[in-house]
């Protein structure tokens, strides 16, 4: 959906490609004049190309082969990708502009929550 939040109208956005359904989230980036969402469920990731209105499914290499949604999608100020899951796990999605992207586990997720949180009572 396209929301005009200026106007509070909105209109229905078709897009051709593969279902993406059960992905839970996504991140918004502009790369080269172009504007996209990624997002991630199970081992692929889904790009939606918002000039062409079309969604590509890519598989990524060492994600988990368990069905997993991943919770969380963001882009960093380098413009590098992650994913984290309510499972366990923050995946960093390297290559994810290109046709051949591998994720690398950076950390359990519940060990960031803990250490965020000890942070926080310092």
């Amino acid at each position: 959906m396209k929301i005009n939040v200026e106007t509070s109208t909105y209109e229905m956005v078709r897009f051709e490609g593969p279902n993406p359904g059960g992905v839970a989230d996504i991140v918004y980036q502009e790369r080269e004049g172009s504007k996209y969402f990624f997002g991630a469920r199970d081992q692929n990731l889904y790009v939606w190309d918002l000039s062409t209105y079309t969604v590509q499914k890519i598989s990524v290499k060492n994600l988990p082969e368990v069905r997993i949604a991943y919770r969380s999608a963001y882009i960093d100020q380098s413009g590098n990708l992650y994913v984290s899951s309510n499972k366990g796990g923050v995946y960093q999605i390297i290559n994810y502009t290109t046709s051949d992207p591998r994720a690398v586990f950076l950390l359990d997720s519940v060990l960031l929550l803990v250490i965020m949180t000890e942070s926080a009572v310092q």
